[in-house]
């Protein structure tokens, strides 16, 4: 896979134990009914980039690590049905 604005290679590694500390911001996956929330910018989508899920002031069921994207942290959380997007965020179909 590479970056559609360039010809350099996306790198995920797949891992199940997250790091000891989160000491860096991490790229959150935040699912609910088949949606994704994204940050919704007037000419693109793009994931939760936070230190701490909770900054959203959301409470997900569970917290799972996924592996790392060119260094940086995956999780996914699953929100309850029904939870509202916070302020400049939206749910997008999966």
């Amino acid at each position: 896979m590479t970056r559609p604005e360039s010809k350099e290679k996306i790198r995920f590694i797949p891992a199940v134990a997250p790091p000891p500390v989160r000491e860096e911001e991490a790229w959150w996956f935040a699912i609910s009914e088949n949606r994704l929330l994204v940050h919704a910018d007037s000419d693109s989508l793009r994931l939760p980039l936070l230190r701490d899920f909770a900054e959203l002031g959301l409470s997900p069921r569970g917290e799972h690590f996924l592996g790392s994207l060119d260094g940086r942290g995956c999780y996914a959380v699953d929100l309850p049905e029904g939870t509202e997007a916070p302020s400049g965020m939206a749910w997008e179909g999966l």
